[in-house]
């Protein structure tokens, strides 16, 4: 891996970060074209992506706090240095909370044209930002044996969404391959992107639509990846048979880690990010489902 991407005298850029702000110059160049395409106000709306910006970082550490609570109780104080420890990406959809509101009430514009004119930059963001994950060895899967699976480096990287990664020396790589899960959302992203700006080119559907599109196949996607994460991170384990009365726990370390030293017979689990990602889908098709009924009834 690569989480040092430059260093120059005392000067590190890491790649996580560097990769993060790609992602987001990027998605922030596509949505602004995209809206000048369509003929948006661009001047209404230059204050659109700071806010955009400041709100999904605030979103991405708030819920990486919540997550992580119980590593902050010792030392509140450490939960707002945002350079140590790290972000949940789901976080970040405070940000559409942003855009609504800017939109509605400051630019007062019509609010679904511009969500749908920006909803292919997600997909192309999420593909950029999974690349800075990749390079900086954190949000790794689980244990494969597929041709392609990664031996991650042990030990803590110099910057990451996750403080606690796989234990060992730092620098050396693990013994055991895993799935690159980062690199599964990066390709999912780089073709939900291609998907989304054909259909974009191709309808005149301006109500919402191609913006849940993008948010639920997302987290469908998103959900089935979590069943082969594998990084310290907080998610509901329900445990269940005869020698363990049924009890529900958070855990906070590696799914592997807990299940080997808490045998059970039945296990039912759910991260963080899967119980979002149920929201979320339910909530773009119920969505979805309303806007094409009311087109039929107008039709």
């Amino acid at each position: 891996m690569y989480p040092e991407l430059i260093r120059v005298g005392g000067i590190t850029i890491g790649s996580y970060r560097f990769m993060a702000a790609l992602a987001f110059a990027v998605g922030a160049t596509l949505a602004y074209r995209r809206a000048l395409r369509e003929g948006l106000d661009l001047r209404s709306l230059f204050w659109l992506a700071p806010l955009v910006l400041v709100s999904a970082f605030a979103g991405g550490r708030l819920l990486f706090i919540a997550v992580n609570a119980r590593m902050y109780m010792g030392d509140p104080a450490e939960a707002v240095q945002f350079w140590r420890g790290g972000f949940v990406g789901y976080g970040g959809l405070l940000g559409i909370a942003v855009i609504v509101l800017y939109v509605k009430y400051v630019a007062k514009m019509p609010v679904w044209p511009i969500a749908d004119a920006i909803a292919p930059a997600i997909p192309a963001g999420i593909a950029i930002y999974r690349i800075g994950c990749f390079m900086a060895g954190c949000c790794y899967g689980a244990a494969t044996s597929l041709p392609w699976g990664v031996r991650f480096p042990v030990g803590l990287p110099a910057e990451g969404p996750h403080l606690p990664l796989i234990a060992g020396t730092p620098g050396v790589p693990e013994a055991v391959p895993r799935h690159p899960t980062q690199l599964y959302e990066a390709l999912f992203g780089v073709v939900l992107f291609a998907a989304i700006w054909w259909i974009a080119n191709r309808t005149r559907r301006r109500d919402g639509v191609i913006l849940c599109i993008v948010l639920g196949a997302y987290a469908q996607w998103r959900f089935l990846v979590e069943t082969i994460r594998d990084d310290p991170r907080g998610q509901l384990l329900l445990q269940l048979g005869p020698q363990v009365r049924s009890r529900l726990v958070w855990v906070e370390t590696s799914l592997s880690e807990y299940l080997a030293s808490h045998p059970a017979d039945h296990y039912v689990w759910l991260s963080t990010s899967q119980i979002v990602s149920g929201v979320l889908v339910l909530g773009s098709l119920l969505f979805i489902h309303r806007r094409l009924s009311a087109a039929r009834r107008h039709s």
